[in-house]
Formats: structure tokens, sequence, C-alpha cells
């Protein structure tokens, strides 16, 4: 890397760079190229493990859904399409108690408003059916808890799976 300077002139005086100042100069550039290298590979692979564990969210054989406080759904994966029986660009946006019968609605609007109140380690199982449409209803063992929060809104995970 090639360093030009010019000389400086105050009016008076022309003040040029020494060879010190030069040498010290190449120094912080090279140092600053070598931090640029490490941010860019530390980058790359942060990139690379967000998209391994995305990977793994969207392939779960088990069905999560990620709701805000008011149980919206925020993002799921492929296996929580598949039990609602909806397109996940279609679900985002709606309330997840459309997708659960008259009967598992009150258990749903419970946990919400247990996790609501609880600490941020509360956990609520229980078992509930997801409506079927035209086709047969699906029974569903829920688990769901609340996500760190990254000061931003109240987000749950629920665990989606077909009971036995």
């Amino acid at each position: 890397m090639q360093l030009k300077l010019r000389a400086y002139s105050n009016g008076a005086h022309e003040i040029a760079p020494t060879h010190e100042d030069l040498e010290a100069l190449e120094r912080a550039m090279e140092e600053l190229h070598v931090a640029s290298e490490q941010l860019q590979s530390l980058s790359e692979d942060l990139a690379r493990q967000r998209n391994h564990y995305a990977e793994l969210f969207r392939c779960s054989p088990y069905g999560y859904v990620v709701t805000d406080g008011d149980g919206l759904i925020r993002e799921l994966n492929l296996a929580a399409q598949s039990l609602l029986r909806y397109p996940g660009t279609n679900v985002v946006g709606r309330p997840l108690q459309l997708f659960v019968t008259n009967e598992s609605r009150t258990m749903l609007r419970t946990s919400l408003n247990r996790l609501l109140a609880d600490s941020v380690g509360a956990v609520v199982s229980w078992s509930g059916v997801l409506n079927g449409g035209s086709r047969p209803k699906i029974a569903v063992d829920f688990t769901v808890g609340r996500l760190p929060s990254d000061g931003g809104a109240l987000r749950l995970c629920w665990v989606l799976h077909r009971s036995p």
C-alpha cells in the first residue's frame, strides 16, 4: 500500500512529513486493513450461523410459531404451516386463536394472560384442537414461553406438536 503525502505550507514555512510520520501512518493503515479483514470474516461467520439456525427453525419437525403479546402471528415454520393448513405468508399478522377451535380458545387466551403476568422464565403447556376447516380437526399439544426481550415488544414462542 503506497502512501503519498504532500508537504504542508503554513504560509511562512513548508512542513514535510518525517520518515517516522510516514512509517506510523503506514502501520496504522496496515492495522486498519487487518481489523477490516477480521470484521469481514466475523460478519461472514455470523451470517453463516444465522442462516444455519434459520434453517433449523424453518425445517424443524415441530411446529414453531412466534406471536406478539396479543397472539398475532409474527413468524412460523413449515411444520406449523402444515398443522395450521395455511401458507406462511397468509398467516403472518393473523391471531393464532383463529386456528384453534372455540373450545381451545379459552385455554389459549388463559395461556397468553398467564405469560403476560408471569416472569420471563414461565412456560405454559396444554392440549387443544386446531380447526380443520373442511378437513378433520387436529389434536395438538401446545407449549408456550416468552422469548428474551431485545428491548422491543413482547414475543412468545409456541411449540405445536400433534397429540399422540
